[in-house]
């Protein structure tokens, strides 16, 4: 027979802030974007905000859109570009909520309202250890891509002060604890979770095996470390058990994962960037 038992993890995102690594990415970023817009004859251009992985404006978002908007009219003075900023004062003219600028359904409406021929969006995605900026072009007419380009950072130190990020981010965390002594007599296992994401954890676990009633136990868990429960008990009778992880990044479902333990032996759930 199995029993379920539910795990849940919270993830709290880092405020973030600049780099000369996030300076030379947006540049070449800027590059191929300008090369593509020129082959498809497109001036009139809108840069709309680069929200990180879970749709959030941050200062880091703020940058990328507005270095965008500075080196594309350095590349090129031909086009003509709506800004961050400007976008800001059309919508506050129009009593429109700044919400709108985040929301990609609502794109094509800010490009009209603009004037705008191509509208540039992206996101940035902090990994285990590098930091993947994703940048697209879209025709407003045609509603088609003209531009689809990305680049990879290396997280280096100060693109990790910069994220808000402290010590490693992928150490080596050596083996699994043992289980406990008398885990034959009393049927126990280990349970360990790693966190291999760039966020810091808030792991939940719910044990039944005893009660009705849930009986939560909390661990918190920094990022590219691993905190265990050394004695997970097992229902009596049961020689299965069966564990769900939930991941939740603010307040948003991310990621879920099972693993079936048994009595007597370590095991490890891994949570990595989605």
């Amino acid at each position: 027979m199995r029993r379920f038992t539910f795990l849940f993890a919270f993830i709290f995102i880092n405020k973030i802030l600049i780099a000369q690594e996030l300076k030379r990415g947006v540049n070449l970023l800027v590059s191929k974007v300008v090369n593509d817009l020129n082959s498809g004859k497109k001036n009139r251009v809108l840069i709309s905000p680069f929200p990180d992985k879970n749709g959030n404006e941050t200062n880091v978002s703020k940058y990328i859109a507005d270095k965008f908007a500075v080196q594309i009219k350095s590349i090129d003075s031909r086009l003509k570009v709506t800004d961050r900023s400007q976008l800001e004062q059309i919508l506050k003219e129009k009593q429109l909520g700044s919400q709108l600028i985040l929301d990609p359904a609502t794109i094509p409406q800010l490009g009209k309202m603009t004037g705008a021929d191509v509208v540039i969006t992206g996101r940035y995605v902090v990994l285990i250890d590098k930091v993947e900026l994703l940048v697209k072009a879209i025709d407003l007419e045609q509603g088609e891509l003209i531009s689809a380009v990305d680049e990879t950072l290396t997280l280096d130190n100060e693109l990790k002060a910069i994220l808000g990020i402290s010590g490693p981010i992928d150490p080596q965390l050596g083996p699994l604890p043992s289980p406990l002594d008398n885990c034959d007599t009393a049927p126990s296992c280990v349970l360990c979770i790693t966190n291999k994401s760039a966020d810091l954890i808030t792991a939940r676990f719910a044990d039944f095996s005893n009660s009705p009633r849930w009986r939560l136990s909390e661990l918190i868990v920094k990022r590219g470390d691993r905190k265990c429960w050394p004695e997970v008990p097992f229902s009596p009778g049961e020689d299965v058990e069966k564990v769900f992880v939930s991941v939740i990044a603010n307040n948003v479902y991310v990621a879920k994962y099972s693993k079936e333990i048994v009595p007597c032996q370590s095991f490890e759930i891994i949570h990595s960037a989605r």
